[in-house]
């Protein structure tokens, strides 16, 4: 065989090679499944959560299958009996018992401060290295807050699951920052320098993104469906609906009101969002300045709602600034 000839094999069999490597390369999904499984306090909710979550959801339950679920968590029932005993209810009488507390807040209501308390308690499990937990903790508040108001007040539907939806859309960016920091971080970096949106550059560092993460979590701890979906399209430039603010649209919304009222997904750094999202709020100026005046009222009944946010390092204090 000539030189010619074996320089030929050689490089066909190294172009095979880079085909086959391609070919076997993991996709996005494979690699947020990995990082969720390989992250061992991420693995699992908390039993009884879990099963309160999936009673709470439940239309035919009653608060006896819930009581009897809440009881084997001391920890939790401490927490909503705290909840409704609180400032936000403004009980002129004191509850003591399980039962009484469930018929205050009710089962939506229970499923929300059941799955954020989780939430909660992870944020706060161990500090981040791109971002910090109490800075990620108030954006996913604002957003949550945002979306509720603009579900119960420009779309006349209930916004609850809207509520929930804002305040778990990025739990999929503090378990990868946790997890995988020191390449979020470069992620970051190369997002500020225009080297792409944010999850072509956590794409492009990692092989997934926090979107791709949080999903596979919200997969793995049965999270509603209606969650699952805004997780899935929280970063989606298209809209999802053609008439009304389909779930999916609404959190994109509120997630660009949220930044724009100093809460954004990375502090100090503010990403223009969709054209249409421009025109739908220009369209309803009005309706949206009032919701911007009225906001600042709604974050601290959020805040008195959930009084377990996480607390920031000195580190993370200073990442917020």
């Amino acid at each position: 065989m000539n030189r010619r000839a074996v320089g030929g094999a050689a490089r066909g069999a190294a172009s095979s090679l880079a085909d086959a490597g391609a070919a076997s390369a993991p996709t996005p999904v494979e690699v947020a499944d990995r990082i969720v499984r390989s992250f061992g306090s991420f693995k699992t909710i908390p039993e009884v959560a879990l099963r309160a979550t999936e009673i709470s959801s439940d239309p035919s339950c009653s608060l006896g299958d819930l009581e009897e679920v809440l009881r084997r968590d001391p920890t939790l029932v401490s927490r909503l009996l705290q909840l409704v005993n609180g400032p936000f209810y403004g009980l002129a009488t004191e509850v003591r018992s399980i039962p009484q507390a469930l018929l205050v807040i009710g089962l939506k209501q229970l499923r929300t401060l059941v799955l954020v308390d989780v939430a909660a308690a992870l944020v706060g499990a161990r500090e981040g290295v791109a971002v910090s937990g109490r800075a990620l903790w108030l954006h996913s508040t604002a957003v949550g807050v945002f979306a509720q108001m603009v579900a119960r007040r420009i779309l006349g539907v209930s916004g609850d699951d809207m509520f929930l939806c804002g305040m778990l859309h990025d739990i999929g960016l503090v378990l990868l920052d946790q997890a995988r920091g020191g390449e979020v971080v470069r992620a970051f970096e190369a997002h500020r320098s225009g080297g792409g949106n944010m999850c072509e550059c956590e794409r492009a560092a990692l092989g997934t993104d926090h979107v791709h993460v949080g999903v596979r979590l919200a997969e793995l701890w049965s999270f509603p469906q209606v969650v699952r979906h805004a997780i899935l399209h929280h970063h989606d430039t298209a809209r999802y609906g053609s008439g009304e603010l389909e779930p999916a649209d609404l959190l994109v919304v509120a997630h660009h009101l949220a930044s724009e009222l100093g809460y954004p997904e990375i502090p100090g750094h503010v990403v223009a969002p969709p054209e249409w999202v421009l025109v739908h709020v220009a369209e309803r100026e009005l309706e949206y300045r009032a919701l911007a005046e009225d906001f600042v009222h709604e974050m601290k009944k959020a805040d008195r709602f959930f009084q377990r946010a996480p607390r920031a390092s000195r580190a993370g204090a200073a990442r917020t600034r």
